[in-house]
C-alpha cells in the first residue's frame, strides 16, 4: 500500500506541522504506522478525520542561511527549517543528511514531548521501503519539526557515572513541576533543576547500543503498566517507550556512534517522564495476554486513537527484539485504553 502512504504524505503536508493548543500533528506517524502493520487501506480515511482540526501549513519561506544553532527550538522557523531540509537532501541525499542532523539534534531530542525525534524515524522507516518525493518531503519537514522544537535540558556534568538502569533509575529524583499544561511545558521546567542535571550521565551503556535500548523499552513498559490507572501519568510515560524506540526504526541508516548519542539522550528523556510521572516506583505486575499479536495490532486499529496505534506498535516491535512479556502486557492494556 506505499503509494496510499505517498498520497497520505501529499495531504499531510498541507497541514500544519501542531494543533493549536500546541500539541502536535501526528498524522504523518500514524500513517506510516498504518501502512507497516498492513492497514494501508485504512490510511486516507483516518487522515481525513484528523486533519478536520487542523490548520494549514504555514506560509513556505526562504531556507535558513547562516549560522543555525541560533534557529534551535524556535518553531516560528519550522518552514525555514523545512525549506532547508528540503534543500540539503536535494544536494547531499537524505542519508547523509540523517547522518549529519541526528547528531546535532541528539540534545534536543525531548523537544515536543520526544515528536519530532519520533516522526524522523517513521519518516526514515517509510523511506527505508521506498524513495519516493513525498517521503524525502516527509523526512525534510520531520527534521524541521526536530530542530524547530528542539529543546536541551540545562547544564549537565561532565562525569559518567556508570550505573546499571536499576541503579540510575533508583537515583532519578522526584520531580514536581506544574504539569497542568502539556508534557513539553512539564519538561522545560526541569532546565533549571539542579536535582536533574546529573541524570543524562547516570546510565552505563554497553558495546551495543540496540541491546541498551532493549532494556530501556521493557523497563519503561513496566513503569507504564505501574502508571496506567491514572490518566494524566498513562499518557506521559507512552512516551518513555514510543520515544526511545524511535532509536530502533533509525538504527538501520545512521552509524554506531549516532545510535550511542541518541540513547543517552532517549535515555535522559524517559528518566525526566518517569521522574515527573513515574509516580508508581514498584515493580508492575505483568499478567499473561493470551491474545495473539495479530489481535492486539487490530485491537489497536480499532481504537484508532493515534497514541493507542502507535504504542501498541511499538511495543510490539521491541517485543521482535527482545520477547518479554511485559510487552504484550502493556500493548493489551494500551489498546483498550488509550485515547487521543
Amino acid at each position: 500500500m506505499t503509494d496510499v502512504l505517498d498520497e497520505a504524505l501529499q495531504a499531510i503536508a498541507l497541514t500544519a506541522p501542531d494543533f493549536d493548543d500546541g500539541n502536535t500533528n501526528h498524522a504523518p506517524m500514524v500513517a506510516e504506522t498504518l501502512d507497516i502493520i498492513g492497514h494501508g487501506d485504512r490510511i486516507l480515511a483516518w487522515i481525513d478525520a484528523y486533519r478536520r482540526d487542523l490548520g494549514e501549513r504555514p506560509v513556505e519561506r526562504p531556507p535558513l542561511t547562516g549560522e543555525w544553532r541560533s534557529a534551535l527550538g524556535q518553531p516560528r522557523l519550522w518552514s525555514e527549517w523545512a525549506a532547508f531540509f528540503r534543500a540539503e537532501i536535494a544536494e547531499r541525499g537524505w542519508r547523509d543528511v540523517l547522518e549529519a542532523w541526528t547528531a546535532r539534534l541528539a540534545p534536543g531530542l525531548s523537544g515536543a514531548a520526544t515528536h519530532g525525534f519520533i516522526r524522523t524515524a517513521h519518516a526514515v522507516r517509510g523511506l527505508g521501503r521506498a524513495e519516493t518525493q513525498p517521503r524525502l518531503n516527509e523526512l525534510a519537514d520531520a527534521l524541521a519539526y526536530w530542530a524547530a522544537t528542539y529543546h536541551a535540558f540545562g547544564s549537565t556534568t561532565t562525569d559518567l557515572l556508570h550505573f546499571s538502569l536499576e541503579d540510575s533509575l533508583a537515583r532519578v529524583p522526584d520531580l514536581n513541576p506544574d504539569t497542568s499544561g502539556n508534557i513539553d511545558e512539564a519538561l522545560r521546567q526541569l532546565d533549571d533543576s539542579r536535582e536533574f542535571a546529573p541524570v543524562v550521565n547516570l546510565l552505563h551503556t554497553g558495546t551495543d547500543p540496540l541491546a541498551d535500548l532493549s532494556a530501556l523499552t521493557e523497563r519503561f513498559a513496566g513503569v507504564y503498566l505501574g502508571n496506567a490507572q491514572d490518566p494524566t501519568r498513562t499518557f506521559a510515560v507512552v512516551h518513555a517507550v514510543t520515544g526511545p524506540s524511535a532509536l530502533r526504526l533509525l538504527a538501520p541508516h545512521v552509524s554506531k556512534s549516532a545510535q550511542e548519542l541518541l540513547l543517552l539522550y532517549a535515555w535522559q528523556t524517559a528518566a525526566a517522564i518517569y521522574g515527573v510521572w513515574g509516580k508508581n516506583r514498584g515493580a508492575a505486575e505483568v499478567s499473561v495476554v493470551s491474545t495473539s499479536i495479530e489481535e492486539l495490532t487490530e485491537a489497536s486499529v480499532a481504537n484508532s486513537a493515534a497514541h493507542a496505534i502507535k504504542f501498541v506498535e511499538a511495543c510490539l516491535r521491541e517485543y521482535e527484539h527482545n520477547p518479554a512479556p511485559v510487552y504484550l502486557a502493556a500493548a493489551s492494556d494500551a489498546a483498550g485504553r488509550l485515547t487521543g
